[in-house]
């Protein structure tokens, strides 16, 4: 691994708030001298006494969630770079759809998404994988960060840097996805993302999404990321567990109320060749994979139920049971399932003879129904003089009106004397969405 055991030790009990959205290669490892002493700024680091054997145990709760559910039926649309379904093991779970951005200028072989395919299905001969059983649905919406043009397509004051995602992430609902794993985060949502997150969670989808700094500022609960701050969705914050490999990287996390839940963004190699990733591009799969086994179970369990499993067994509660940064704690994919099921199981209204319940046609417990009320003095002859006063208001609005008309004698006296056009703003007809990136204008990303 990149990191020394001394500097493993240095880094056991704390916590880094930090994401990824890019791999790493051995090679770069190497040459870049990376350490768990360096991944991180010391202002990134906090402090959340977690037990030094974090990590172990979240390697057997993974081990457990394997035990009962793998995935199998479940669908999990990777809005990412793209994948290469040229690697061993992926073409036969993998499709891409529609590429929303630009042809690739570089093999995917080890793109951030072709990365977490991987971390997610395993790796022949390698890694079992998160969710073996499961399919991916590749949508691109976003070059990786080796490719020509990257750098202009995050330009925010001269790309729409968003406009990929509200189509990739309606076309995931029309085909079959039950989970829909966002790799960027954005400062603020438009009217369209806004509207297709909201068609997803109506169809049962659960959306996970990073919650990245976009400001960079560490635990800055001013700072809100999109699509994770959109209500439904499950905002997921990587936190550094003690006891596995540090991260490389040093983006921090946000820190605002739409943090569901925290995953580890300890670095993970995820290939066989050795490429690594960390961050969110580690923990927000991990989450997506969690809900998989939920909806492989379940397959119509809504997504507020499902989140709801989410926090509800989540290992480490911070003090409160809540904080803006781990948000309900750090996931348990076994118990996640667990807790589920036992939600799966609740009914609208509780069974008859359940304790302390009472029969519909029981009024208040038993007994007549409560007689009237009366607490205010009758007020009818208020009423009546109010009446009085009203109609000579009436009166008086009717007298200014003819006033007002004599005054002006080109006026209509009647809606019938005037011509009736149709509304004065139509609605205009909407274009025909772009279906890939051929249809956009090259203006908006253009990697040459």
């Amino acid at each position: 691994m990149l990191a020394s055991p001394a500097a493993r030790a240095a880094a056991a009990t704390a916590v880094t708030a930090m994401a990824a959205l890019t791999a790493f290669a051995p090679a770069a490892a190497a040459a870049s001298g990376a350490s768990a002493t360096s991944a991180a700024p010391a202002s990134a680091v906090r402090s959340d006494g977690l037990p030094s054997d974090a990590y172990e145990q979240l390697q057997s709760d993974l081990n457990a969630a394997a035990g009962v559910a793998t995935g199998r039926g479940v669908t999990i649309a990777l809005l990412s770079t793209g994948v290469d379904t040229s690697v061993a093991g992926l073409a036969s779970q993998v499709t891409n759809g529609p590429d929303y951005i630009s042809q690739p200028t570089i093999p995917l072989t080890h793109a951030s998404g072709t990365l977490m395919a991987e971390f997610l299905l395993g790796v022949p001969g390698y890694d079992v994988g998160l969710v073996p059983g499961a399919r991916i649905l590749s949508l691109r919406t976003e070059p990786d960060s080796s490719e020509p043009g990257y750098n202009s397509f995050y330009n925010m004051a001269t790309s729409d840097v968003e406009r990929p995602l509200p189509e990739a992430i309606r076309y995931a609902v029309s085909h079959g996805a039950a989970v829909i794993d966002i790799d960027d985060a954005y400062p603020s949502p438009d009217a369209e993302l806004l509207d297709a997150v909201r068609y997803a969670l109506s169809r049962n989808v659960v959306v996970v999404a990073p919650e990245d700094s976009t400001t960079g500022t560490p635990d800055d609960e001013s700072d809100w990321s999109y699509p994770a701050g959109i209500p439904g969705v499950i905002g997921v914050s990587a936190v550094t567990l003690p006891g596995g490999a540090a991260p490389y990287s040093s983006i921090p996390m946000a820190a605002n109320n739409s943090v569901l839940v925290s995953a580890p963004g300890n670095s993970q190699t995820v290939s066989a060749d050795g490429w690594q990733l960390d961050g969110s591009a580690i923990a927000v799969p991990l989450v997506a994979a969690t809900v998989a086994l939920i909806k492989e179970n379940w397959p119509h369990m809504p997504p507020a139920l499902v989140a709801r499993a989410l926090a509800m067994s989540a290992r480490y509660h911070p003090s409160g049971g809540y904080s803006p940064s781990a948000g309900f704690g750090v996931v348990d994919p076994y118990d996640a399932i667990v807790d589920a099921g036992k939600l799966a199981k609740l009914t609208a209204t509780a069974p008859a003879g359940t304790p302390g319940t009472v029969a519909a046609s029981t009024l208040f417990g038993g007994g007549s129904p409560p007689g009237v009320i009366s607490v205010l003095p009758s007020p009818w002859p208020s009423y009546a003089a109010y009446g009085a006063l009203a109609v000579a208001a009436a009166a008086a609005l009717a007298c200014a009106g003819v006033l007002a008309a004599r005054r002006r004698p080109g006026r209509p006296s009647s809606l019938s004397d005037v011509s009736q056009p149709g509304p004065p703003f139509a609605p205009p007809v909407p274009p025909s969405p772009p279906r890939n990136y051929r249809d956009y204008p090259n203006s908006w990303f253009d990697p040459q």
